[in-house]
Parts: C-alpha cells; sequence; structure tokens
C-alpha cells in the first residue's frame, strides 16, 4: 500500500543497522543501494548513529520507520530523496558500503553495524540514555 505520511510522523525502528543490512542481502535488488552508516543531529542538538539505503542511480534514499494509523504502530519503507533525507535528518557525517563491502564487515566483525568507532560511541549513547 502506497500512503503519503507527514515525514514528522515517522518514528524509528530502534533496529535501523539490522533493517538496512537485511534488506540489502535479501532483496534481489540489493546490490542496487549504498548501505549508508551516519551520524545524524537530534531536536535536541545531540548526535546519534542512524543506518539507511540510498540508490546507486536514483536520487533517493530507502529508509524504515514506524508510523502510528489509528493507534496501531505499522512498520513502514520509506522514500525520500537523499538530499531531502540529509536535511530532514540532519546528517553531519556518513559512510557508504557497497554490498560486497557489506559482506565483508559483517563476517569480519560480526554484526550489521556500525562499523566507524565514533559511530558505534553514538549508537551506545544512545542505548544508554534511552534505560534512563
Amino acid at each position: 500500500m502506497i500512503m503519503n505520511i507527514d515525514k514528522d510522523t515517522i518514528f524509528p525502528t530502534g533496529s535501523c543497522f539490522d533493517d538496512t543490512a537485511d534488506y540489502m542481502l535479501l532483496n534481489p535488488e540489493g546490490d542496487e543501494y549504498f548501505l549508508v552508516h551516519g551520524i545524524c543531529t537530534m531536536q535536541d542538538g545531540s548526535l546519534y548513529s542512524h543506518a539507511w539505503l540510498e540508490h546507486r542511480i536514483e536520487q533517493e534514499t530507502l529508509a524504515f520507520g514506524l508510523v502510528n494509523i489509528k493507534g496501531v504502530p505499522h512498520r513502514i519503507i520509506f522514500v525520500m530523496s537523499i538530499q531531502d533525507y540529509h536535511n530532514h535528518y540532519q546528517v553531519v557525517d556518513f559512510k557508504k558500503y557497497t554490498l560486497e563491502e557489506v559482506i565483508k564487515k559483517m563476517m569480519k566483525q560480526g554484526t550489521n553495524g556500525p562499523w566507524v568507532d565514533d559511530y558505534l560511541e553514538k549508537c551506545a549513547k544512545v542505548k544508554s540514555d534511552e534505560k534512563r
């Protein structure tokens, strides 16, 4: 089903690194994308790690989120232009990976990411903040 959803009502899944890696590895068109790990800015100015996909030819992102429809959370995949995505999520740094690089990183590090220390720190900080 295709819907028009206000991007401000899309909430994080909390599993973006797994979502994007799974999509890239399990879909026949996965090699048409870069898996992107990055640092984004929250509304309060704090930084967090995030993952999304960017199409290699089309200038669009593919990302995962949750929306509330009639009181029920629904998992969605949404598309946005790369420029709009970077602006909306206030991306301050990012690293792109090809399918081949993703497979090598996953095999070497045993995780879907993040694979950059600074990104991993930001991911761990958000998770520790959520526990408070």
